[in-house]
This record gives C-alpha cells, structure tokens and sequence, in this order.
C-alpha cells in the first residue's frame, strides 16, 4: 500500500499569514505560534509563525514555506511580510494598488517583464490569488476592529528568493529578480500533474505573446 503524499501551503498562504502577523502585531497583538487560515478553496489550515517583529511603525511576520511532499525548490525557506499603516497610498509603479492597500513584492520577489502571465509587465510577481487572499485576510482583520477605512503599506520579500528563482522557469518567463508568489488554492498538491501542465502553458503563453511569428 502506498504512503499518502502529504500536502503543503502555497507561497501565497505564507505570504498571506505573515501579513496577517504583521498587522495583527500593530493592531491588538492576538496571534501567538500560529495562524488559523482559511484558503481560497475553502481549507482551513493552522501555519506556524516563525517570527514576528514591531519596528517603529512598521511590523514584520516571518513564516517557513512548507510543501508536504512536493519537491518545490521553495520548500523551507522563509516568507516574510512587513506592514505600515499610513495616510496616502504612495506611487510605486511595480505596487498592485486596491482601495486601501498597497501591495508591494520587495527582496527576492521577481518583477513581471513580459505579456502574456496572470501579472501585467512591470508590476510585482504576486499572482491573483495570493493578492486576493491577502487583502481579504488583512481587511477581515481591520473590519474586526472597525478600522475599515485604516491605509495599510504592505510588502512580501523573500530573503533567498533571488538564489531560488535561479532554479525555476522564472527566467524564461520573464519575471526577473526573484520568485513568484503563486497559489489559485492556497494549498500546494505533492506531485500534481495540473502544476506542471500550468507551467508548461504559461510559458508557451508568454512564447506566443512576446513573439513576432503568426501563432496557428
């Protein structure tokens, strides 16, 4: 009989729980070893935290990337998030920009440079998922305070997200300087078929997009 493949959490969950951490820090301080999540397909999963810090006005969270049993060249390393509530959304042209957040891929997060991905050419590698999740979970946690309308500054970085992305299709996609942060779920699937017939068809996308040739 053979053994069940353990799943593991997405880059986007980890970087979604260490906003999460960040914030909950310069709010009410709440959140102790861990964060209860619930992903976007609907699975509530507990993510340890590795570390949280206050500095000034800003805080930062620090989670570990796990992925079970898959063999994601990400697995281990750190996810980290910092968060500064402030009075005007600034202009950072590479920021995706919502009603009152600013999310921004700082260190090791790549920078998109060619058409045809989920993430326009110039703006930060976060996918829509992870963006999605992460809004959702920081503005779920400043209803809870009535603190609706508070601005927050946000930024995902990756201390060794350079030195990984050396080792993914990154390059070939044209997303430079770092690693994605990925996930449609929230949970990564060990071994699944589906993510390698995504990567295979978002390069074969960007092919087609950056391409002078007539695609039949």
């Amino acid at each position: 009989m053979s053994k069940e493949l353990k799943s593991g959490y997405t880059t986007g969950t980890c970087a979604t729980v260490a906003a999460l951490v960040a914030l909950d820090l310069l709010l009410k301080k709440e959140l102790e070893d861990s964060c209860i999540l619930t992903t976007l397909n609907g699975t509530t999963i507990e993510v340890p935290i590795k570390s949280k810090k206050r500095l000034g006005s800003w805080a930062r969270g620090v989670v570990i990337k796990d992925a079970g049993d898959d063999p994601d060249v990400t697995n281990g390393i750190e996810i980290c998030a910092k968060v500064k509530i402030i009075d005007e959304l600034p202009d950072i042209k590479k920021a995706h920009r919502f009603n009152n957040i600013l999310l921004v891929g700082g260190r090791g997060v790549g920078v998109v440079t060619k058409k045809g991905l989920k993430v326009e050419p110039g703006k930060s590698a976060i996918n829509p998922g992870p963006q999605e999740m992460i809004v959702k979970a920081l503005t779920e946690l400043l209803e809870k305070y009535g603190m609706n309308h508070t601005k927050l500054l946000v930024y995902i970085y990756v201390p060794k997200g350079r030195e990984k992305a050396l080792k993914t299709f990154n390059g070939k996609l044209g997303i430079l300087g770092g690693i994605s942060i990925l996930g449609s779920t929230g949970i990564v699937k060990p071994m699944s078929e589906e993510a390698l017939q995504n990567s295979m068809f978002a390069e074969l996308k960007v092919l087609k997009e950056n391409s002078d040739r007539d695609w039949v």
